[in-house]
Order: structure tokens, then sequence, then C-alpha cells
């Protein structure tokens, strides 16, 4: 027997498909994706960075309406295809924005990159930020210690971008949340793919980006390599390291 998985990134385009719906314009309208603290002013407030298809949105699984968007979009996929399994990719989430001098910034709003360096792009941003956002433009961009020296944003979504909570106390920021996205997303995925419809088959799911219990709900791919012995040393490392963990199902590139 053939079975189909197909690779279904984090990010929605903003770019009108040429078959079926326009995803970004359906998310927009049930409110359902992560907003800008910097920049809310642009784009109805949600959060814009780049990936694959160019400009992108991120869903906000904390919504009440994730589900309801999430399953849309996946029902309209398998009837273009019907599918046995899905692959979560780019879903830590990674982010391609950069500023004139290549140096990544956690969002974006127009192609090419903009011109503005990430320093003043944050200023005007202070400047300019009326939202609805529980922190302040920037709170996470200069902390005491960062892993490696390097911006927490660095290939991924501003620290200050936030999700929707009817209480929120500072707590549902990406600063707290970026650790369990991928997880999130995989929890969302599990909930669509064991409903009646497929015959309640345990669902594959394989996902790059996890957290503590991610095993409860799919299985884990440990990314890209480059084919070489290195690699392959590492993808076993990674691979018995998430088995201690309770994971026990891990896979890497070969």
């Amino acid at each position: 027997h053939l079975h189909f998985v197909p690779i279904v990134d984090a990010g929605i385009s903003l770019l009108e498909s040429n078959v079926g719906e326009n995803w970004y314009e359906i998310g927009k309208g049930m409110d359902v994706f992560i907003k800008s603290t910097k920049f809310p002013l642009e784009k109805d407030g949600n959060l814009i960075a780049i990936v694959w298809p160019g400009l992108t949105a991120f869903v906000d699984f904390f919504s009440d309406k994730a589900f309801d968007f999430w399953s849309q979009g996946l029902d309209a996929l398998y009837e273009l295809m019907p599918f046995d399994g899905l692959w979560l990719d780019m879903n830590e989430p990674s982010n391609f924005c950069v500023d004139s001098a290549e140096k990544s910034i956690g969002e974006c709003y127009k192609l090419p990159p903009p011109k503005d360096s990430y320093d003043s792009v944050s200023s005007f941003a202070r400047s300019a930020a009326v939202g609805d956002s529980p922190v302040q433009a920037g709170e996470f961009d200069n902390i005491p210690f960062v892993p490696g020296n390097g911006a927490l944003y660095n290939k991924t979504l501003s620290m200050d971008a936030y999700f929707k909570d009817k209480d929120d106390n500072k707590t549902f920021v990406m600063y707290n949340i970026h650790n369990l996205y991928g997880t999130l997303e995989t929890m969302m995925t599990h909930k669509y793919l064991t409903q009646s419809k497929f015959d309640n088959k345990r669902p594959l799911i394989i996902s790059r980006d996890s957290f503590v219990g991610h095993g409860q709900y799919g299985s884990i791919w440990t990314g890209d390599n480059d084919a070489t012995l290195e690699h392959l040393s590492l993808s076993m490392h990674q691979i018995m390291s998430f088995n201690m963990f309770g994971m026990p199902f891990v896979g890497g590139d070969i």
C-alpha cells in the first residue's frame, strides 16, 4: 500500500492561491493570527514574517477559533489530495526576515526586506505602538543572558509577539510560548486527525519542533542535515536523547 504524508509549514501565505481559498484572508477574518507588539498598525496587527512562500502570518493556537481555521485548511488539502498523515515543518516557528545588513529581525511587512536597521525599526515601533499587547515593544530584546550570545528572535519571531488569552498576565507572549509552538500545532493536528471521519485510526504526525509531552500527540524528525558522518553521529545522539525524554518515535534524515 502507498501512503501520502505531505509537508505542511506553519506559516500562512499572504499570497492569493491559484487553487482554492485565500487562507490569510480567511484567518484574518476569524482573527486567528499571532499579533505584533512592535507594529500594531500593520496588517490589522497581525505579525508578518517571511518563510518559503514569502510573507506569512502564523496561527495563534490559543485562539478559540484556531481549530476551526486549521480544520478548514486541512479539509481543503484533503479534498485536493487525500493524505494519511501530516509532516509539520518550519514550526519553531522559522522566519527569514533580515534587515539591509542581513541581520535577522523578528518580523517584516514587505518584500524585499526593509531598508531600516532593526534598531531604527524598533525605535519607531515603540513610539507608534498603540495595540492591545500585554507587554512593551522590545521588552525581551536585550535581556541579561541569551543562549549563544545571540538575539532570541534570530531566525524566528519577535519575542514580544502575543497570543490570545482572556486573562492575560503577560504569560501569553512569544518569549514564553516559543518552545511550545510546534507542540501546540501538533496537538491541534492530532485533534483533527482523530476525528471520526478518519475511522479513529492512530494518526501519523511528524514534527520538527517539540516540547515536553509532545510524544503523546506526534513523532519527531530531527530536521535537515548535510548527510555527513558528523551529522549522522549527531542525529543518533539526538534520537537516543529524545528516547530518554520519553519520546520514542523519533527519526533523522539519512
